[in-house]
């Protein structure tokens, strides 16, 4: 009928809109996990339920870290541009930011299953580091 071929019509072009928009830089489109969790919109890709939940929480878990580390950066620029600490300070904390996986902001929204699964795959050695990351997220003042 032309009522669903318009409905679909509507949805093809608000899905490539969404599409375009999400792309541009500005809104941070440019992350593989984006790309899947927007191209998941358009009803000629398929991925499992499982898949887009899980590319959403790796976009959400990027935004969360960026937020993050806009909240403890923030006061060291303030205090930086007053002159009372030395920018070498901002520059090491940048760079202990920069160290943080994204992934220590999805832990609260995996399930028991979900977290040890990712536990299961990562060597003795990546564990290590995965929790010296949470670690170090956790003095810096974050809240994965």
């Amino acid at each position: 009928s032309i009522l669903a071929a318009k409905s679909a019509q509507d949805a093809k072009t608000a899905t490539d809109l969404f599409i375009k928009n999400a792309n541009m830089p500005s809104l941070g489109g440019n992350t593989d996990a984006m790309r899947g969790l927007l191209e998941s919109t358009n009803p000629n890709v398929h991925m499992t339920p499982e898949a887009v939940r899980e590319a959403a929480n790796q976009v959400i878990a990027q935004r969360k870290l960026s937020l993050e580390k806009q909240k403890v950066l923030a006061p060291i620029k303030a205090l930086q541009d007053r002159g009372i600490v030395d920018p070498s300070v901002y520059n090491s904390t940048l760079s202990r930011i920069n160290a943080i996986d994204p992934r220590i902001f999805q832990l609260d929204e995996m399930t028991p299953e979900e977290r040890k699964a990712m536990r299961d795959a990562m060597s003795a050695k990546e564990k290590e580091k995965f929790a010296a990351m949470l670690d170090d997220a956790h003095k810096l003042g974050m809240k994965p």
